[in-house]
C-alpha cells in the first residue's frame, strides 16, 4: 500500500494512476457501441468503478498542478465521483458514453504531457 503522505507530495503517481485507469475504460469499451455497452454488465460495471477510479485519483493532484495542466478541466473529473457514485439512480449512459468517446482519450493524451514535464513537489 502507498503512504498517503508520501503521495502527497509526490503527485506524479496519480497521474500514473488516472492515466492507467483511463486506459482501461478504453479497453474495456474497445469494440463495443453504446447499446452493447450497457448491455454487457461486466464491461459497465468495471468501466464505471475505472471512471471513479480516475476521479479520485484526481483528487489528489495539487492545486499548483491544475494550474500547470488548465486545459484539463479538473473539476470536472473530480465531481464525476459524486456523480457516479452518490446520484447513481440519475446516471445518463448517453453522456457516460460520450465521456468514453471523446474526453478520455483527449485526457490520456493530456495526462501523458503533464506527466512528462519536469515537476517539482
Amino acid at each position: 500500500m502507498r503512504n498517503p503522505e508520501l503521495l502527497k507530495k509526490d503527485w506524479p503517481l496519480y497521474v500514473a494512476d488516472m492515466i492507467g485507469f483511463a486506459t482501461k475504460v478504453l479497453t474495456y469499451t474497445d469494440g463495443l457501441n453504446q447499446r452493447e455497452f450497457i448491455a454487457s454488465k461486466l464491461n459497465y460495471d468495471a468501466t464505471m468503478r475505472n471512471l471513479c477510479m480516475v476521479s479520485d485519483a484526481a483528487t489528489n493532484i495539487p492545486t499548483h498542478i491544475h494550474t500547470i495542466a488548465s486545459p484539463i478541466n479538473w473539476q470536472k473529473i473530480i465531481g464525476l465521483h459524486d456523480k457516479l457514485i452518490r446520484s447513481y439512480w440519475t446516471i445518463d449512459n448517453g453522456v457516460v458514453w460520450s465521456i468514453i468517446q471523446n474526453e478520455i482519450p483527449l485526457l490520456i493524451a493530456q495526462l501523458e504531457t503533464l506527466k512528462n514535464l519536469p515537476h517539482e513537489n
